[in-house]
Order: structure tokens, then C-alpha cells, then sequence
């Protein structure tokens, strides 16, 4: 388990599996739906849900990114 921030800088655990999406996400930037397996597009959907993910349109894809981490002064 590990906690991050997602939506309004709130706290939420995800597993094992999903960190390693996080990670991945973290690290290209964004995941595009059509190169997700079956699986983690399903955990993508879940985190989305979770406001930890947010689905955007790029180039006429759907695509996964982060929630940017900046905080309003």
C-alpha cells in the first residue's frame, strides 16, 4: 500500500498494481488508453474514480494523467 496525492491535495491508498501504473504515469507523463492492457486500463478507470488519474483527450486519443501537485497560495 502507499498513499499519494490526488484531487485537492487529499490522501488515498493504492496497491501494488496501481503503483506501479502511478509510476508509469509519473514517469511518461501521461498513459494513452489504446496502449493499456485490459487490466490496467481497468485499474486507470478505477483510479480516475478515485480523482487520482484525470482522462483528457489528446490527438483524438483518450489518455491518463496526473492530477498536478501544485497548491494554491
Amino acid at each position: 500500500m502507499r498513499a499519494v496525492k490526488c484531487k485537492d491535495n487529499q490522501l488515498s491508498l493504492i496497491n501494488k498494481f496501481e503503483t506501479q501504473l502511478y509510476d508509469q504515469a509519473k514517469m511518461l507523463g501521461d498513459l494513452k488508453l489504446i496502449e493499456l492492457s485490459e487490466r490496467d486500463a481497468y485499474l486507470a478507470d478505477e483510479m480516475h474514480k478515485k480523482n487520482i488519474f484525470q482522462k483528457e483527450v489528446k490527438n483524438g486519443s483518450e489518455c491518463y494523467t496526473l492530477y498536478s501537485a501544485k497548491q494554491n497560495i
